[in-house]
């Protein structure tokens, strides 16, 4: 079987060594257990190729499947997790996993290993897990990671093994509930722990040798252990493990009962915490001296600290072959207490030996120690060590370290800190790990592994590349980021990962580049200056540095071991840092640098500009600087002198003043010095008290800074980015816009403007795909309220730079501009932009208003419920002018006269809307009514308005003046209310919107019918455009029913209603039906409050033989007239349809 899909040649991460072939898988009975790194994961997946990964991971699962499948049915092993919830969800695909669960372990007969993660509350649904399962009856080895005892019901889940031998507990739990375990597997006269004081104690046919228990809590309290050993003494257990995780300081002796042991122990493994009193020693050692079956044995250093009883019944032991005494902050152990224990321990057959000593000022006990420790060594059993003599100078642990190898080398000694030593002396290093961290043995293993990869055959086993060992390093890094020197030089306080990449720095000393920008490093952080002293081949280091120390000591470290170095970076994350002519001469001195990166630095010394040293740079960045004023001019003026800069970046730059006048002096200056120049590739200017919202008072100051601008892009050829905070928002951006999008199209190569990454919107075909991160706000503007100033993920170049982005956007993302900004997809061509987004000018609205012009189809365009700064207008104006906008609604608007030109500026918008409108400045109209005569607008809506500033005019006449000088109006829909005197005005009076062929007036009911009767008269007449009219919801085309050759007219379906019913009666009785004889009123539900007076007129037109009133509410009339428009129709021959 093999691994579908394989690619010719896999990632450059990693190959797979080819190996010499074993026997064929199948041939094994039951496979040993495979478990992957995520390393190895990795491997896979680059093997595959990645183009079709979604079509080849279905197939790779398939594979492992198969082989489970296969391969599985005589593990022995299993890990399982079992996670519940109350959840109704979490039930549904509980029961589909407990299915697949229960399959799996179904044919499983051989399981004798089982680990259980449970997590959650518990709840029935375990037993319904696993109950009847196979491995019930097969497991004796049992581990299970729970958080609270109580929680898996222990009386009735651990009945349900019938096996079990090994029972191992991970919890978080107080030690009184561990005491339940004893209730449950051990038959006493009473319950030992309140969880089981209620609850029916299990009849268990086991027989349980080894208990283990973990507790994750700090609040273990010695009577517990008494009760413990007790207990253990009463049982057949022969094994026996208690660790409390949480605890890091002995326990005192307070407690005056001594502990027991039994006789039955092979291992006994007691916490570091526990500190053993007098009694309990006496105990103890009586134990060791009886016992002839005890092989392991951990307790806390504390037994050397009474007197020599345990020693001597060390030398007595004949049994223990492992004696870890353990060690926590507060305890110590005196040298020579461990010279004793040496002794004790050379006679013994212990193998695996632990024992931490704390040094002393005095020479020769130190020396007493290694020779103790020498002969230890030389006459002993011991095969693996763990030993250290804390506090010893680092001469003593050379002296150490090396009779450990000599040892390693020449006799039985195996491991040191679970470090196979006899691997390294073969020459087959391998980077160590340790599962615990505050070991202090750090120092002495850092000797030892140093010792081995001097050695120039040595190769490390599990680091392959400089690559691999800078993620060590970074790791380091991080773990170490309040590490810091000791009292001394020789005594160190780091942590394990710290000494080995010193070490492995001396293996891997051709890097060249190291950038830890994503890491804390503290200035104190003696580890990082020495792994820097192996790096002489280094010419980048970037560093983000914590504290706000002066780097002079890592300024002093570099030039005395990284004479390479071309390019740093350094980022005080602290307070700022001050930059002096000091550092800069370092610099300068003994390095032949080219970039200099630095953030949050103050150049405000009297002395001569730190920044005059530093001529010879080619890339120059100083972000977060503060300088004095003079410093900062002087700067401007050093520029010249940087004959070899190509790039400058100059963010958030204080200039030493607040003075608007003269910070946007010193940005013309700057970029002045910067158009004389003509190599630059990279400029950024942002000055922190420039704010784009900064209105410039004079013209002249903005035409000076865009001149400079426009010479920087003509000069420098190679320009690929350029950024320049100059406040042009509000008033000048649109003027602005328009110049830098022209330099855009001049420069093919550039890359980015004003801070943002344009390339991808400049290359390509049009994409409708997502616009990316760095335009996801534009998704949001249309729904929400936005403050660009609070909003961290925009910066003060975005207010400059929104009609550009704009334009880039919308020649890139047309498509998905229109679905994802304004939620519009299909064939939907109505864009409404009626907020509330923000009532106030806001500078998203640019982006809502730019791309308008975005669909390819005819649009209609409601704009209302906002306000308009003078550069939303002129964004409007340029986007309607190039937009497919058919139609243009504005509601719930405030606007000046001065403010409404824009709608002119789009020459497809033939209809025009308004809906509460109030113009301020009415009476300065002049200018708009008299370029709204040549507009070409075929529709003009207008519903209620008012008008601010009139003078002698009323809302009617203002209407008039404004909008009926435009002979295009051919329909006009007044939604206003007028009196019937302003109503006659209008149509008779020839000249006001004399193309009008097209009239609705909904509020008809404040006119009197005379006033309706001369509308319909004035449709009537030959010589009048004006034919059709609309009062309710029925458009009556008077002028072609007058001159109709039809005989029937057809009304069905029309929604009539009473002054339809009007219209219709009127024109017969003006006889201006044509032919008409038949009239279908039929689906109009017209006789709900009666009607029938109309009808009586309508059935006295002399050509009419039928009327159809199907539906329409006839039948239900209760009327007078009712009779009589029977006995009308049945006189006059008139056929009445029902």
């Amino acid at each position: 079987m093999e691994i579908p899909l394989k690619r010719v040649t896999a990632s450059a991460y990693g190959s797979f060594r080819k190996r010499r072939r074993g026997r064929a898988l199948v041939e094994e009975k039951y496979p040993k257990q495979v478990s992957l790194s995520e390393k190895n994961w990795l491997l896979i997946i680059t093997f595959l190729d990645t183009r079709s990964l979604f079509v080849h991971v279905p197939l790779v699962n398939k594979f492992f499947y198969n082989l489970v499948k296969i391969h599985g049915k005589g593990i022995s092993t299993a890990n399982a997790l079992l996670c519940t919830s109350d959840s109704l969800i979490a039930s549904k695909s509980h029961a589909k996993n407990t299915l697949k669960f229960r399959k799996f372990f179904a044919g499983k007969h051989n399981i004798k290993k089982m680990t259980l993660t449970i997590i959650k509350q518990y709840n029935e649904n375990i037993l319904e897990d696993v109950d009847k399962l196979p491995f019930l009856s097969t497991v004796n080895d049992l581990k299970i990671k729970t958080g609270f005892l109580e929680q898996i019901q222990p009386e009735i889940f651990l009945s349900l093994f019938t096996s079990l031998r090994t029972l191992k507990l991970i919890l978080e739990d107080d030690m009184i509930n561990v005491l339940s375990i004893f209730d449950i597997f051990f038959k006493g006269k009473k319950t030992l722990s309140s969880y089981m004081e209620n609850k029916t104690r299990p009849n268990l046919l086991v027989n349980l040798e080894e208990l283990s228990i973990c507790v994750k809590c700090n609040n273990l309290q010695e009577q517990y252990y008494y009760k413990l050993s007790k207990l253990i003494q009463s049982t057949q257990l022969k094994v026996f493990s208690l660790k409390s995780t949480e605890s890091t300081t002995s326990l005192a002796s307070s407690y005056s009962k001594p502990l027991f042991f039994s006789l039955n122990l092979i291992k006994l493994k007691l916490p570091a915490t526990l500190s053993i009193s007098m009694d309990t020693l006496n105990n103890l050692s009586l134990f060791l001296t009886q016992t002839s079956i005890l092989k392991t044995l951990h307790i806390s250093s504390s037994v050397l600290n009474i007197d020599n009883a345990f020693m001597y019944s060390i030398a007595m032991n004949k049994s223990l072959n492992k004696l870890h005494l353990l060690e926590t902050f507060d305890l110590k152990v005196s040298i020579q207490d461990s010279i004793n224990l040496f002794a004790s321990v050379g006679t013994s057959k212990i193998e695996d030996f632990r024992l931490i000593t704390d040094s002393n000022d005095d020479i020769e006990d130190c020396q007493n120690y290694m020779n103790a420790l020498s002969k230890l060594l030389c006459s002993s059993n011991i095969k693996k060590i763990i030993v250290n003599l804390r506090g010893a100078s680092s001469e003593q642990i050379k002296t150490i370290a090396s009779f450990i190898l000599f040892h390693a080398e020449n006799g039985k000694l195996e491991c040191f800190m679970k470090y196979n030593l006899k691997n390294c002396i073969l020459n087959k290093v391998y980077f160590p790990k340790f599962s615990y961290s505050n070991s202090p043995n750090y120092e002495l293993f850092s000797e030892i592994f140093k010792q081995m990869v001097k050695n120039p055959l040595a190769k490390l086993q599990n680091i392959e590349s400089e690559e691999q060992y800078l993620g060590k390093l970074k790791a380091m890094i991080k773990d170490s980021a309040t590490d810091t020197y000791g009292q001394s030089e020789e005594k160190w306080n780091i942590n394990n990962l710290g000494f080995f990449c010193i070490v492995l720095a001396m293996k891997f000393n051709n890097i060249q580049l190291l950038d830890l920008r994503n890491i804390k490093i503290s200035m104190k952080n003696a580890v990082f200056l020495e792994i820097i002293k192996h790096m002489p081949k280094l010419n980048t280091l970037k560093l983000h540095l914590k504290d706000s120390r002066e780097p002079l000591e890592l300024l002093e470290t570099l030039s005395k071991s990284v004479k390479s170095l071309s390019s740093l970076s350094l980022d005080f994350s602290g307070e700022h840092v001050t930059w002096t002519n000091i550092h800069s001469e370092i610099l300068s001195k003994n390095f032949t640098l080219s970039k200099l990166s630095i953030k949050n630095t103050a150049i405000f010394t009297s002395q001569e500009n730190p920044l005059s040293n530093l001529t010879f740079l080619s890339c120059l960045n100083l972000t977060q600087a503060i300088f004095f004023k003079e410093r900062f001019d002087e700067m401007i003026t050093l520029l010249n002198s940087y004959t070899n800069l190509t790039r400058l970046k100059l963010n958030n730059i204080q200039t030493g003043t607040s003075d608007e006048s003269s910070n946007l002096e010193m940005m013309q200056n700057l970029l002045t010095v910067l158009a004389n120049k003509s190599d630059m590739v990279i400029i950024f200017i942002s000055f922190s008290m420039i704010h784009p919202n900064t209105q410039i008072i004079k013209r002249e100051a903005y035409e000076e800074l865009l001149t400079s601008i426009m010479s920087i892009f003509n000069k420098n050829v190679g320009l690929e980015e350029f950024s320049a905070l100059i406040p042009v928002y509000n008033i000048y951006l649109f003027e602005y816009s328009i110049e830098m999008m022209k330099l855009i199209d001049s420069k093919n190569g550039l890359r980015k403007i004003n801070s943002y990454d344009i390339k991808t919107l400049r290359t390509g075909p049009e994409e409708d795909a997502a616009l990316g991160d760095d335009y996801a706000f534009l998704e949001n503007i249309k729904e929400k309220k936005f403050n660009p100033d609070g909003d961290e993920s925009l910066n003060k170049f975005f207010y400059i730079s929104a009609i550009i982005l704009a334009e880039l956007l919308k020649a890139k993302f047309r498509h998905a501009i229109w679905k994802k900004v304004y939620k519009i997809s299909g064939s939907e061509s109505n864009l409404k932009m009626c907020p509330p987004y923000d009532l106030n000018p806001c500078v998203f609205n640019i982006f809502l208003y730019s791309f308008i012009s975005c669909r390819n189809m005819q649009t209609k365009l409601v704009i209302g419920n906002t306000n308009f700064s003078p550069l939303d207008l002129q964004v409007l104006a340029y986007n309607l002018a190039g937009s497919k906008v058919i139609r243009l609604e504005l509601r719930s608007l405030v606007l000046k006269m001065s403010e409404i030109d824009w709608i002119l500026s789009s020459h497809k918008a033939k209809s025009l809307v308004f809906t509460d409108v109030t113009f301020r400045e009415g009476d300065d109209y002049n200018k708009f009514a008299h370029a709204f005569e040549t507009k070409v607008t075929n529709y003009l809506s207008f519903g209620e308005f008012f008008v601010e500033g009139l003078q002698g005019l009323s809302n009617f006449q203002w209407f008039l003046n404004v909008f009926s000088g435009n002979k295009n109006i051919s329909k006009l829909k007044i939604r206003f209310k007028m009196s019937t005197e302003e109503f006659l005005y209008m149509i008779n009076v020839a000249t006001i919107f004399s193309g009008l062929r097209m009239l609705c007036i909904p509020h008809y009911s404040l006119f009197s019918t005379e006033a309706i009767k001369e509308l319909i008269e004035k449709c009537c007449e030959k010589d009048s455009i004006l034919g059709c009219i609309k009062l309710h919801k029925h458009w009556w085309d008077i002028g072609s029913i007058s001159k109709s050759k039809k005989d029937r007219l057809e009304l069905a379906y029309c929604e009539l209603g009473d002054i339809d019913l009007f219209i219709l009666s009127t024109l017969c009785e003006m006889k201006m039906l044509g032919r008409v004889t038949a009239i279908d009123l039929s689906r109009n539900y017209l006789f709900k409050h009666g009607l029938g007076c109309y009808m009586i007129t309508i059935l006295q037109y002399e050509k009419l033989r039928e009327i159809d009133l199907t539906d329409t509410g006839f039948k239900h009339l209760v009327d007078v007239n009712k009779d009589i428009i029977f006995e009308i129709a049945t006189v006059r021959g008139i056929q009445l349809k029902f």
